[in-house]
């Protein structure tokens, strides 16, 4: 899916997303995340945030020096 999902795992009612953060090697060397309450984070706005996190991941990426 190109990101992680912590459904209430650690915390009841807290939801997590991350987005993995590539190096040279194409290896994930860092990632971005964001918490928050489940209601906040719901199937609508998660869509949301993965696509803005995504790329900003990419753009890390690429500062870091993944051509991927």
């Amino acid at each position: 899916l190109g990101f992680a999902l912590d459904d209430e795992e650690m915390a009841s009612g807290v939801r997590c997303i991350a987005v993995p953060v590539y190096d040279y090697r194409n290896s994930v060397r860092f990632s971005i995340g964001v918490s928050g309450p489940k209601a906040s984070l719901n199937a609508a706005t998660i869509e949301a945030y993965v696509r803005r996190m995504q790329e900003t991941a990419k753009k890390l990426s690429a500062a870091i020096g993944n051509t991927r």
